[in-house]
């Protein structure tokens, strides 16, 4: 009679012990991820032929260059630029592994531009002879190399406001920035861009758009 009262909860006991020991299936990410908008190369121009269009999305190839590889949207100059991209940076290379997001480009030597490294967020006057000027700054970012983030930058008469994420970083004040065309470039780094979207009021350049 024992035996008949005590071997169901020792069954029982067995069962549970059994599930408890099973891993959880780890849970999919239902979200899904932005559909790749960067068209066809004839939508763009290429500083390098390292910049190639993969699987809908640009690969850009910078790893051992001196210069950035870049690219710029093809006819398309705004005035009041609001534009973001969609980036991931793959962690390989020991350089600085940089990405930057390209606006109010008059060529492709004269522009703005977010220059975003592995610690810090940049925001940049780029002209022929004097490099990259930094205007303003901000530090301290930790982000996991590999992984998609996005940039954007809102621009209002000479006003510059930049954001990471769904996060506000700085705003500044830039006279010498001009109507013009919109990109993106890496730097010492391999990277992806997905999508590239900008609105803004379109206008055309005095002199046209060339690519130095």
């Amino acid at each position: 009679m024992t035996h008949r009262i005590w071997l169901p909860a020792i069954l029982a006991l067995c069962v549970g012990a059994a599930l408890a020991a099973e891993p959880e299936t780890p849970k999919k990410d239902t979200k899904e991820a932005p559909k790749p908008n960067i068209g066809t190369l004839h939508d763009w121009q290429r500083t390098s032929r390292k910049a190639e269009i993969r699987e809908g999305m640009f690969y850009l190839d910078a790893l051992r260059g001196e210069e950035p590889v870049r690219v710029f949207r093809r006819d398309k100059a705004f005035i009041d630029t609001d534009v973001t991209f969609d980036f991931r940076v793959e962690p390989v290379g020991t350089g600085e592994r940089a990405v930057g997001l390209i606006f109010g480009s008059t060529d492709s030597g004269s522009y703005h531009c977010i220059h975003i490294g592995r610690r810090d967020v940049t925001l940049c006057r780029v002209e022929p002879g004097q490099g990259r000027v930094v205007l303003q700054r901000r530090g301290g970012f930790t982000k996991p190399e590999g992984s998609w983030y996005t940039a954007r930058v809102e621009c209002q008469g000479t006003l510059v406001r930049v954001f990471f994420g769904n996060r506000f970083l700085f705003a500044f004040k830039s006279q010498e920035l001009q109507p013009g065309n919109v990109g993106f470039y890496a730097e010492q780094s391999r990277a992806w861009v997905r999508r590239l979207d900008f609105k803004g009021k379109p206008t055309r350049l005095r002199n046209g758009w060339t690519l130095r």
